[in-house]
């Protein structure tokens, strides 16, 4: 693995003005070195937005269930 590179983006709150910085497009840079007779592998590496976002839905639904005291 040569790099990963992230671009973040910023979500607010709904209840609250502080702001929440996650991922939200990775590029994988993958350098290799072939020598002779052996063979290649090309592959690709995806990373699915929306799986992701819903999860973090999910997650944050349960924290705010379990601390209802607390404004978001």
């Amino acid at each position: 693995m040569e790099a990963v590179t992230t671009s973040l983006r910023l979500y607010n709150m709904a209840h609250s003005k502080v702001g929440l910085t996650i991922p939200d497009l990775f590029i994988l840079q993958v350098f290799a070195n072939i020598e002779d007779r052996e063979t290649a592998v090309h592959g690709t590496i995806s990373f699915d937005l929306d799986t992701f976002r819903d999860l973090l839905r999910e997650k944050f639904k349960k924290f705010r269930d379990k601390n209802k005291k607390l404004k978001f």
